[in-house]
């Protein structure tokens, strides 16, 4: 009957037994984000869609135009987190594929 609720702890690093935490991850702190918007209207094929850290110079995926021909490679602009990315397909010219959070050390006051 609770196997699902046991099977949430273990995902989530909580051991049901101690009441504590198994699991101790590092906080994150980001200090702003940069959206990175395209150049051409067309339909985006993302490298990868879920949320992950991000590379500067990274291909984020490309954009073709609507016969199938490469319109541009979009490449990330800053290292950072990947919070939010379109999976696809119709954009328009302008519109941001994705925002990175950038991160930082500490919360700045």
């Amino acid at each position: 009957m609770f196997e699902g609720l046991s099977a949430t702890l273990k995902v989530m690093g909580i051991d049901k037994d101690s009441g504590e935490s198994s699991k101790k991850e590092s906080v994150r702190y980001f200090d702003n984000t940069k959206s990175v918007p395209v150049k051409h209207a067309g339909l985006w094929f993302p490298t990868h869609a879920k949320g992950r850290f991000i590379e500067k110079g990274e291909v984020l995926g490309v954009l073709k135009d609507y016969f199938g021909n490469e319109l541009e490679q979009v490449i990330a602009p800053v290292s950072g987190y990947g919070i939010y990315g379109l999976k696809g397909p119709a954009i328009r010219k302008g519109d941001s594929v994705m925002t990175i959070a950038i991160p930082t050390n500490s919360i700045k006051e």
